[in-house]
């Protein structure tokens, strides 16, 4: 079957898995992907694909909620690709998994509407919880990446706005740039959920900013908060 839904039962009820589309030229690297997924209840791998086209028609005919996307591939590559589903699917996330952590291609991947950046030697565990923060619609940059771009983003000069941040909004803020789902922020800071989407809304009304990813690219780029070693 090209499309698969699966569902998994809990008692009476049921839950739509993540469905994900894994997207890279080398079968092997696919193959253990799969792997990887399998050891997950809430994951679920519905279809490959070995290079950017065929990332492209997949997505047109089975609407996956989240594509795992390699960027150096035949035909159309990662970024080119990304950009075009964006445009006709963008309920669908991105999450680039690359083995470049070149600044330039990274931003150029966010401009493209990626909802995250991960590289190749992310753990297994690390991996399976950035697809799940980026299926909820954040934003993730893994902390070798969010390190690589930090001195262009400094060097592009842009002038602080004033704000003033309470420390609890300061260390939500910092998780958000270590790509914590809200659930993963909650249970850090032992607060619940709803508390945890009212200080993200704070923080954005405080900066004048419109998402998640503006929010993380400006306090990287203000030295609002320590990057992770």
């Amino acid at each position: 079957m090209y499309c698969e839904l699966k569902v998994v039962s809990i008692g009476a009820l049921y839950m739509e898995k993540i469905q994900i589309l894994i997207v890279d030229d080398y079968e092997l690297v696919r193959y253990g992907l799969e792997a990887v997924f399998k050891l997950t209840d809430d994951l679920e791998v519905m279809g490959t694909a070995k290079d950017g086209q065929e990332a492209i028609d997949k997505v047109k005919e089975c609407s996956p909620d989240v594509v795992l996307m390699d960027l150096k591939m035949s035909r159309i590559d990662g970024i080119t690709a990304s950009r075009e589903i964006k445009n006709f699917a963008p309920q669908t996330n991105v999450l680039i998994l690359s083995a470049f952590d070149d600044e330039h291609e990274i931003k150029r991947a966010i401009a493209a509407g990626a909802s995250g950046y991960v590289l190749k030697d992310i753990a297994p565990e690390a991996l399976i919880d950035a697809v799940r923060v980026v299926n909820e619609g954040q934003f993730l940059l893994q902390p070798a990446v969010t390190r690589k771009i930090i001195p262009s983003l400094h060097a592009d000069g842009k002038e602080g706005i004033a704000f003033e941040l309470t420390n609890r909004e300061k260390e939500v803020l910092g998780l958000m740039v270590e790509g914590f789902s809200n659930k993963k922020i909650a249970d850090t800071l032992f607060i619940g959920i709803k508390t945890v989407k009212t200080h993200v809304g704070h923080i954005l009304q405080k900066m004048g900013l419109n998402n998640r990813t503006q929010v993380v690219l400006y306090a990287i780029q203000n030295d609002l908060i320590d990057i992770p070693q």
